[in-house]
């Protein structure tokens, strides 16, 4: 079959496709698509690509002793194409859009096509697109891995590495983890699960682990049982997965030691990336919460002691060995700093420190501020459960240093903006 070009004006749209009940002219058609097959977001995406998907041609279908066609595979683009190049043809709540859509289109005159003898004769490639799968011989959609493999989002890429981490260590078949990426990635944006795996997930684009190797698989294992086993699934909602990251954290046998985040890449013989045979020296540990001058002058400034205080308390005392009581005093701190500029009684100072408040500190937009706001999350979260939980507590000492570093230009704008 050969692929030729028609007029676009000599193509109509098929009055007894699959898609909806026979009808009986054109304008019923349109209405029908218009209202029930995403029509106007299907011209939308034309007119932003500047054209139709080249990859689908269109069917159609030639009218007995007739040079005009009805169409048999391209219904909607087809009504797309034609309401863009005549927004009148659409119905009355739709039309205004379609104009302004049309006004950004340069309207094609033909479109690519192969033409059929009868409906006969399409009936069964027609089924191979939209019939499903069928045993293999109908169309297979992307699972959620292979279009994070294609898009490379950023969010189910992260949950992609640690899957291929977990396999590559044998803690989860190629079998057992179809389905599962969904769950993970839910379980990744949690950050006390974060904590409590021992993952930092900074850089956006890759999974580094800061506990030790053994550590780190023991809890990887663990929690790639319970996915195994729909211990967790992805309906577990936040307290859930908060109660989960407690039970994680206190998983018997578990030090509490960390490290300067690794890359957790590993090659599918299980044997980690880097040369065995070489072994890179460990960036030196900070020990301390880094004090920035800057910020203890405009704390100052505010005369108020017991912030003054507190902020010289955070900075001198060995993170490693005080992390909890650490935790505690960043999150007192911050609640008082936040009360003095004027945070209300019974606001937490994560609401109260809104992304439009953020910007209007000086600080940056939504995605220049996503690290300060991560930041915030942890602190109030870690800063609660070590008060108030019975036995847990937060111990990661690397992540603390690097959320106070992330707040002190925050702390700086709050102090400048907030003297009484």
């Amino acid at each position: 079959m050969s692929i030729v070009q028609l007029e676009i004006q000599k193509i109509y749209l098929d009055l007894e496709n699959p898609r909806h009940e026979p009808y009986q002219s054109q304008d019923e058609v349109i209405e029908y698509l218009c209202k029930n097959e995403y029509v106007y977001a299907l011209a939308q995406d034309i007119v932003q690509l500047g054209g139709i998907n080249p990859l689908e041609v269109m069917g159609v279908i030639q009218h007995d002793g007739k040079q005009t066609y009805f169409i048999a595979e391209g219904n909607r683009r087809l009504c797309a194409l034609k309401l863009l190049e005549d927004p009148e043809l659409a119905p009355s709540e739709f039309r205004k859009d379609f104009k302004k859509l049309s006004e950004k289109w340069k309207p094609l005159k033909t479109v690519a096509a192969i033409i059929f003898d009868d409906r006969d004769s399409v009936k069964e490639w027609l089924e191979r697109i939209h019939g499903g799968l069928q045993g293999g011989i109908g169309r297979k959609t992307w699972s959620s891995e292979q279009k994070t493999r294609f898009t490379g989002d950023v969010k189910n890429l992260m949950a992609q590495q640690l899957l291929d981490y977990a396999q590559g260590k044998n803690m989860i078949s190629p079998t057992e983890r179809s389905g599962k990426i969904s769950t993970v990635q839910r379980f990744l944006s949690n950050p006390l699960f974060k904590d409590a795996l021992g993952i930092d997930t900074s850089k956006n684009d890759e999974i580094q682990r800061i506990r030790p190797e053994s550590d780190f698989d023991v809890l990887l294992g663990k929690f790639m049982q319970d996915l195994k086993s729909s211990t967790v699934t992805t309906r577990f909602n936040s307290p859930e997965i908060k109660n989960y990251s407690h039970e994680l954290r206190s998983h018997k046998g578990i030090s509490q030691q960390t490290i300067a985040a690794q890359p957790i890449n590993i090659q599918s013989d299980g044997k980690n990336n880097a040369n065995q045979n070489e072994k890179p020296k460990t960036p030196s540990k900070p020990r301390y919460l880094k004090n920035q001058e800057e910020t203890e002058e405009a704390l100052k400034s505010l005369g108020n002691y017991k912030l003054s205080s507190l902020y010289n308390s955070l900075h001198r005392l060995l993170v490693a060995e005080h992390c909890p009581l650490l935790t505690v005093g960043l999150w007192a701190f911050v609640e008082s700093l936040t009360a003095l500029h004027g945070r209300n009684e019974g606001v937490d100072f994560q609401a109260y420190l809104s992304t439009d408040r953020l910007k209007n500190l000086g600080l940056g937009d939504k995605q220049a501020t996503k690290s300060l706001r991560e930041a915030l999350k942890r602190v109030s979260e870690n800063g609660n459960t070590t008060k108030h939980d019975g036995s847990s507590a937060s111990y990661n000492d690397l992540q603390l240093i690097n959320d106070f570093e992330c707040l002190h230009p925050m702390i700086k704008a709050l102090a400048i903006t907030g003297k009484k």
